[in-house]
């Protein structure tokens, strides 16, 4: 997804700007019906500047912040359990592969942070407890696998 703000001149929110941008930047599938055209869609439109979307804005906002919440630390903790993996690579490649993906992940971060603050929500990491096995299963690899071997990488 790719995060913008749009006029700051608007009436919505900063979530529902976020929203916006994320909605119109998001590749867009080809409907099913797109070969019947005389058929429309029965899912209502998403309006932000409709009265009637108040309980829904706040229960999308609630989820949208907890998933960059969850997305926060698991950026931050791929940045710290990279480097064990570089360490235990065999493979030149492989290691420039993950050093290049530190760099990545750490500015991938940085853009979390900055869409916090475009929320104006505080910055808060809140355990992706499915990266969190994905990384513990990977050092259960490093751990079993003698070092240089191919089975590692």
């Amino acid at each position: 997804m790719f995060f913008s703000l749009i006029s700051s001149h608007s009436n919505h929110s900063s979530f529902q700007k976020i929203f916006i941008m994320a909605k119109s930047t998001a590749r867009k599938p080809v409907p099913k019906t797109a070969s019947r055209p005389n058929q429309q869609s029965r899912s209502p439109k998403f309006d932000p500047g409709s009265a009637n979307n108040t309980d829904a804005d706040a229960s999308l906002e609630e989820l949208f912040t907890s998933e960059l919440k969850e997305m926060y630390w698991s950026e931050n903790h791929l940045v710290r359990s990279l480097p064990k993996m570089v360490d235990a690579a065999g493979s030149a490649a492989l290691r420039k592969s993950l050093e290049e993906h530190r760099k990545i992940t750490m500015k991938q971060a940085s853009r979390v942070e900055q869409v916090f603050e475009m929320l104006g929500e505080k910055i808060l990491a809140k355990k992706c407890a499915a990266l969190e096995g994905i990384v513990m299963s990977g050092e259960q690899v490093i751990e079993s696998t003698l070092a240089g071997s191919a089975a590692r990488d």
